[in-house]
């Protein structure tokens, strides 16, 4: 009788130590945020997708559209302390800038950290230099490979 008993509590205590660990989280979520600006004016840009890569885990996150300041949130990116994340910038499927920082601890002073949720924070802020100076080696390019043709006959 004490045998099975013996059986039964370690059977028990088994079952209780693997569904607890199948309900714990996976990793942990960092709250990522940050500015997509001119850099010639400082000002904010809208409408700009942003993309959030955590190196180490390989979670990507997005932003569809950056806000009337240029502001994007991410607030589910699996990512630990300590972990880089690259930020980059699209505008209709083309890269227009990028940026890299690490996870730091997020504190219940921040008002967007919920303890309960993020266990880290990353503030990317990306620069975009003005339209013209991004396009010139797109249209270097096209002129040297004759895209761009004028007949001289």
């Amino acid at each position: 009788m004490k045998k099975i008993l013996l059986i039964f509590l370690f059977s028990l205590s088994l079952v209780l130590a693997f569904s607890s660990t199948a309900i714990a989280p996976a990793s942990d979520f960092t709250y990522v945020y940050g500015t997509v600006y001119d850099t010639e004016t400082g000002e904010g840009i809208k409408g700009i997708k942003v993309t959030a890569l955590c190196v180490n885990t390989t979670d990507t996150k997005s932003d569809p559209n950056t806000n009337d300041d240029g502001n994007y949130t991410i607030t589910t990116l699996e990512c630990s302390l300590g972990h880089t994340i690259i930020v980059t910038a699209y505008k209709d499927g083309v890269e227009l800038g990028s940026n890299t920082d690490t996870v730091k601890e997020c504190t219940d002073e921040l008002g967007m950290c919920k303890s309960h949720v993020h266990v880290g924070i990353s503030n990317i802020d990306i620069g975009i230099p003005e339209f013209p100076i991004v396009a010139l080696p797109a249209l270097l390019a096209m002129l040297s490979f004759g895209l761009i043709r004028k007949k001289l006959y």
